[in-house]
């Protein structure tokens, strides 16, 4: 399997890249007040009322943007990587001609 050339690594990057925030989704989750053990609202040393949201849903509704944008992230890092090489190619084979 040859790898691939770098105009399909940056249009992969591209389009993984644009298609991410498609998947993201309207959903945040609503604030609850904290209840202590025997019931009662929880306030904090401010005295304002403590609040939580619960994110699971959330992270899991997000999980197919994340992979996108690190799928993403692979294929820009796998760019990079391809241009250090090269680079450093050129300055080794530069030092050994002369």
């Amino acid at each position: 399997m040859r790898a691939p050339s770098n105009i399909t690594l940056i249009c992969l990057a591209v389009v993984l890249f644009f298609l991410a925030p498609m998947f993201m989704s309207d959903y945040y989750p609503a604030a609850h007040p904290v209840v202590g053990p025997d019931g009662s609202v929880l306030h904090g040393a401010d005295g304002k009322i403590l609040y939580h949201r619960d994110m699971t849903r959330y992270y899991q509704m997000m999980i197919p943007t994340y992979i996108l944008l690190s799928l993403s992230a692979v294929c820009v890092i796998w760019l990079l990587v391809r241009l250090v090489r090269y680079l450093y190619g050129r300055v080794r084979k530069d030092r050994h001609v002369a």
